[in-house]
């Protein structure tokens, strides 16, 4: 497993950078708070880059590190899906509670905004 040593200036001084499996067996077994900080950080970070690029008036410098963490999240989610989805006591499906937090996500990323979950 690889540990994502690149989040380690956002964790707090001396704990340990979570693997990436730890945080998808964490989703997966329904731990929907991790999974809704994981999106609002996603939105979060998203708004930065579309900031940015705005600032920079349409130039094509924008910062690699987002996309990093972008894709980190999106990776964490799809594992996470794939494991409930396999789970014999979820017969195939992904535990409702996960579609609730993911799909106004969704939403709001194919809408190209950046809103809260609420609005």
């Amino acid at each position: 497993t690889h540990n994502w040593s690149f989040l380690r200036p956002f964790a707090s001084p001396g704990c340990d950078v979570p693997s990436r499996l730890v945080l998808v067996k964490r989703i997966a077994k329904g731990e929907d708070s991790l999974l809704e900080c994981l999106c609002a950080f996603v939105d979060r970070v998203s708004a930065v880059q579309k900031e940015e690029f705005k600032n920079m008036n349409g130039a094509d410098a924008v910062r690699r590190g987002i996309s990093h963490v972008i894709s980190f999240v999106a990776a964490v989610i799809t594992e996470a899906l794939s494991i409930q989805s396999l789970d014999p006591n979820n017969r195939g499906n992904v535990k409702e509670s996960t579609v609730r937090i993911l799909l106004p996500f969704i939403l709001n990323c194919c809408s190209g905004g950046s809103k809260s979950q609420k609005d």
